[in-house]
């Protein structure tokens, strides 16, 4: 009788432990899910917000390569500046008695 309830102690304890080991292993399971499930939404906004940053980088290279060459510079020359012609002397050493040349 005695080595029937040890064995039946036995069985229990066993049971016991088996089933608490599973609730613990299932517990970890849906910690971790939850953890990395809203982990792996910000990696992929992250990723997202790179993309665009990546289009907006290289339209601005595009942009900047743009004004950079001559014929925008240019052009905007043409179109800006306003340029006032002005009457320009010369100065003819032969007709003129320059110190200088004495």
């Amino acid at each position: 009788m005695e080595a029937n309830y040890f064995s039946y102690l036995k069985n229990r304890i066993v049971s016991l432990s088996i089933t608490t080991l599973a609730a613990i292993f299932v517990i970890m399971q849906l910690y971790l899910l939850t953890n990395v499930g809203t982990k792996g939404e910000e990696l992929s906004n992250i990723r997202n917000e790179q993309k665009a940053i990546r289009v907006e980088n290289e339209m601005l290279k595009a942009q900047v390569l743009e004004l950079r060459s001559n014929q925008v510079v240019l052009s905007g020359l043409e179109t800006r500046a306003q340029v006032e012609a002005k009457r320009i002397s010369v100065i003819d050493p032969e007709e003129f008695n320059v110190a200088a040349q004495n």
